[in-house]
C-alpha cells in the first residue's frame, strides 16, 4: 500500500462514516442526481481499502460492492469525472461483470477531501448506453460532488470542534484536580480517578519507584474500581516487585510508555504481577512513566476488555498529566482564556484555592476579570512589555512580577505560564503557576545593599587589599591601595597571581596554610611581597574564605611592616658607628 493510498484512507477514516444509518443531507442529493440526469439508480459512495460503500442510494438495494472488480476499479475509482458511454464496447469492462454488470452507462465524480484525497465518488447509472453525456452535465455532476464533499468536510470540522470542546473541558477539570491539591501525591490521586473514568478502566493504580533499593511503592489506587485489588497489592508487597519483574518498574527505569495485553507476555513465571491481574479477569493495561520532584513514578489503568486503542490511551495520559503542574501542586494557579476580548486582556477562568490565599480575592471575585487587576499603579511596564510580547507568540515564559493584593499589599511572584492546546493543536488556555518569592527578592535586595556597602569599604580602605582564588591563586580583585603599594595598575593585577608578587623561597609555604584555611598561621608571620619595580616590602596579611562573584576565594588585607621591621637593623648599625 503505497504513501498516497495511506493518506487517503486517513482522510476517509476522518469523517467517521463508513457503516453509519442514511442521513437525509446525502439522501437529498442522490435523488437530486437520479432525478437531473434521469438516472435510474445514483450512488453515494466512500471508496474503502477493500470496497465500495453506499452512505446514500436511489434504485439499488446494494449497500456496498468489491473494490476489486475490474468496473468499479477503472470507472468508480477515478481522480476525474469518468463517464462511459456504453461499457459493452469497452474492453475494460466485461458484459456481466460482478453485481454493477449489467448497467452499461456510468457517469461519476470524485469526492474530494481538503487534502485533495479521494475519499468517494457520486455516480449514476442507466442499464442502456447514452449516445452523449454533455459538458454541461459534466459540470452539474461535478456540483452535486463538491457541494457532498462540502458537507464531508463540515462532518469533519464539527466532530474536531466536539473532540475539542470535549478535550478542553477535560483539561480543564484535569488543570482544576491538580492545581487545588495539597501535596503531589493528592494531585497523582485525583488525576487518576479522571483518567480512570475517562477511559472506564476496570482499575487503576500508582507506583511509586522508592529508592535506594528501587522498589516499586504502591501511592494510591483508584476507589471506584471495578476489581478487587487488595490480594494483588498484597502480593506486590510481599514479592518485593522491582526492575526485571515487573512491567511498571522497567517503564519506570526506561522511562516509555508501554501498552501491554497480558495474553502476549510469555514468561509470566518471570512477571507474577501479570498472572495476577490475568486472575482478577483483566485483559490489558498501559503504563505511563512521569517524574514529578525527582521522583518517579507510574500511571497505571488495567482494563477488563480488549482494547484496540491502548495507544491512543497512553498518548491521551501523557498530555493530559502535566508534571510541571504535579511539581508544584501547592502554588498559586490560574487559568485564562485563549485570546483577549478587549484591549483589558484575557478573562480569567479559574483559580485554585492557593491563589485566594496568597491574593485576598474569592473565586467569584476573579473569574471572568483580566489578570491586570493583580497590577498595581508602579507596575514595571517593561517587563510587562517582554511578557506580553512572548504570550503574543505561544511560547512558555518565565518572569518576575510584583502583585497587589486585594488590600492593597505588594508581593513577588515567579510566573510559569504555559499554553495549552487541544488535539489540533490550537491553544485554548493559558495556565499560570506562580510562585511568592518575596522572602527571596527581600534577601537578594539586602544582599546588594550589603554588596554595595563592602564595596565601597574594600575601595576606600587605606590598607592594601588583594582577592584572589583560593584553588588557582588567580586575582579576582584589588583595591586602590593595593594599585599605589605595588605599583600595577588594576588590569595587570587581574591578569596575574599571588605567587607573582611573592618571594620563590616563601610560595610554597604559603600555598600550603591557604589550601589548609590556617589563617592564624598566615597573620602570625611576616611575608616578603615584590613590587612591579622590583623592590620588597614586608607585610603581614589577614586572610579569610568567601565567595566572590560566585567562586571560591580569599581576601587578604596587608600590612606595609618594612620600616618596622627595619628599625632594630639601623639602631644597631648606628651604635656599631658610635663604637
Amino acid at each position: 500500500m503505497g504513501v498516497s493510498e495511506l493518506a487517503r484512507l486517513d482522510a476517509l477514516e476522518a469523517f467517521e462514516l463508513l457503516d453509519t444509518p442514511p442521513e437525509p443531507e446525502f439522501d437529498r442529493v442522490a435523488h437530486l442526481a437520479a432525478r437531473l440526469f434521469h438516472a435510474p439508480v445514483a450512488v453515494i459512495c466512500l471508496i474503502d481499502e477493500h470496497r465500495l460503500w453506499f452512505k446514500a442510494k436511489v434504485g439499488t438495494d446494494l449497500d456496498q460492492v468489491p473494490r476489486a472488480s475490474p468496473f468499479c476499479s477503472q470507472a468508480i475509482v477515478s481522480p476525474d469525472i469518468k463517464v462511459v458511454l456504453d461499457a459493452r464496447a469497452d474492453p475494460r469492462f466485461g458484459a456481466g461483470d460482478g453485481p454493477l454488470g449489467r448497467y452499461h452507462f456510468y457517469a461519476g465524480a470524485p469526492l474530494l477531501a481538503a487534502g485533495g484525497e479521494q475519499v468517494g465518488t457520486l455516480f449514476v447509472l442507466d442499464r442502456r448506453s447514452r449516445p452523449r453525456f454533455s459538458e454541461d452535465d459534466e459540470a452539474a455532476l461535478a456540483d452535486l460532488a463538491a457541494i457532498v464533499s462540502q458537507q464531508l468536510e463540515h462532518r469533519r470540522r464539527t466532530l474536531a470542534l466536539e473532540r475539542a470542546n470535549q478535550r478542553t473541558a477535560r483539561t480543564d477539570a484535569m488543570m482544576h484536580t491538580v492545581a487545588d491539591a495539597a501535596t503531589c501525591e493528592q494531585a497523582l490521586t485525583g488525576v487518576l480517578a479522571r483518567l480512570c473514568d475517562d477511559h472506564g478502566a476496570a482499575a487503576g493504580y500508582i507506583w511509586k519507584l522508592a529508592r535506594p533499593d528501587h522498589v516499586l511503592r504502591e501511592v494510591s489506587r483508584n476507589p471506584s474500581s471495578r476489581v478487587a485489588m487488595d490480594e494483588h497489592f498484597d502480593l506486590a508487597r510481599t514479592l518485593g516487585i522491582r526492575p526485571g519483574n515487573s512491567l511498571a518498574a522497567d517503564a519506570i527505569m526506561s522511562g516509555t510508555p508501554r501498552a501491554v495485553r497480558f495474553a502476549g507476555v510469555a514468561d509470566l513465571h518471570r512477571y507474577p504481577m501479570v498472572a495476577s491481574a490475568m486472575r482478577l479477569g483483566l485483559l490489558c493495561q498501559v503504563i505511563q512513566p512521569i517524574q514529578v520532584s525527582g521522583e518517579r513514578f507510574a500511571v497505571t489503568l488495567s482494563f477488563d476488555v480488549d482494547r484496540t486503542d491502548l495507544d491512543q490511551v497512553l498518548a491521551d495520559i501523557g498530555s493530559l498529566v502535566d508534571t510541571t503542574a504535579l511539581d508544584r501542586a501547592n502554588d498559586a494557579v490560574m487559568i485564562t482564556e485563549e485570546l483577549p476580548h478587549d484591549q483589558a486582556g484575557p478573562r480569567i477562568a479559574y483559580v485554585n484555592s492557593s491563589f485566594c490565599r496568597a491574593t485576598g480575592y474569592s473565586l467569584k471575585e476573579v473569574v471572568g476579570q483580566s489578570p491586570r487587576m493583580l497590577l498595581g499603579p508602579d507596575a514595571d511596564h517593561q517587563t510587562q512589555g517582554q511578557f506580553a510580547q512572548a504570550l503574543q507568540q505561544w511560547t512558555p515564559t518565565r518572569t518576575e512580577m510584583q502583585h497587589s493584593r486585594k488590600d492593597g499589599t505588594r508581593f513577588w511572584v515567579e510566573m510559569d505560564v504555559t499554553p495549552i492546546a487541544d488535539d489540533s493543536g490550537w491553544q485554548t488556555h493559558w495556565i499560570s503557576i506562580q510562585r511568592d518569592i518575596t522572602d527571596r527578592r527581600l534577601a537578594d535586595q539586602t544582599r546588594k545593599h550589603r554588596d554595595a556597602s563592602n564595596r565601597t569599604l574594600f575601595e576606600q580602605s587605606p590598607m592594601p587589599t588583594l582577592v584572589f582564588h583560593r584553588h588557582t591563586l588567580r586575582f579576582l580583585d584589588v583595591n586602590s591601595a593595593a594599585v599605589r603599594q605595588y605599583g600595577w595598575t588594576r588590569p595587570e593585577f587581574l591578569s596575574m597571581t599571588l605567587p607573582e608578587v611573592q618571594t620563590t623561597d616563601e610560595q610554597p609555604a604559603f600555598g600550603t596554610l591557604i589550601a589548609a584555611n590556617h589563617s592564624t598561621e598566615i597573620a602570625g608571620r611576616i611575608w616578603t611581597h615584590l613590587r612591579a619595580d622590583g623592590s620588597r616590602i614586608q607585610v603581614r596579611v589577614a586572610s579569610h574564605a568567601l565567595t566572590y562573584a560566585g567562586e571560591d576565594a580569599m581576601m587578604a588585607v596587608l600590612q606595609d611592616v618594612t620600616e618596622v621591621e627595619a628599625a632594630p637593623i639601623l639602631t644597631r648599625i648606628e651604635q656599631l658607628a658610635t663604637e
